[in-house]
């Protein structure tokens, strides 16, 4: 099951902030790594699984994931763009969905 936390314009820096209730509650520490994955047309951050080769990123003093630029370049994303940020409490994870017009999930 999958939570809207908020929805918002793509940061130019790439910087995605996670809420500080959630990081607490999946164990997210800041100077931890995550992994940070394109699915499909999502970004998921989770827990850092040291057997993949999944994008790996630092947790920020202030919570903030910096998005790879490839995944940024292959989802074309830019500030223009909106994105909504999902919590998933079931799999401990965050979703940076893109919203269209067309686009209204169902979580």
């Amino acid at each position: 099951m999958s939570l809207m936390y908020r929805c918002r314009n793509f940061p130019k820096s790439g910087v995605i902030l996670l809420p500080v209730r959630w990081r607490r509650a999946f164990g997210f520490s800041c100077g931890e790594h995550v992994d940070v994955v394109k699915e499909n047309d999502d970004i998921i951050i989770k827990k850092a699984d040291y057997r993949t080769f999944d994008h790996k990123r630092y947790i920020s003093e202030k919570g903030g994931v910096n998005i790879p630029k490839e995944i940024r370049s292959q989802l074309d994303l830019n500030q223009e763009d909106e994105y909504c940020l999902y919590v998933e409490p079931d799999k401990k994870q965050f979703v940076v969905a893109l919203e269209t017009e067309q686009d209204e999930r169902s979580h």
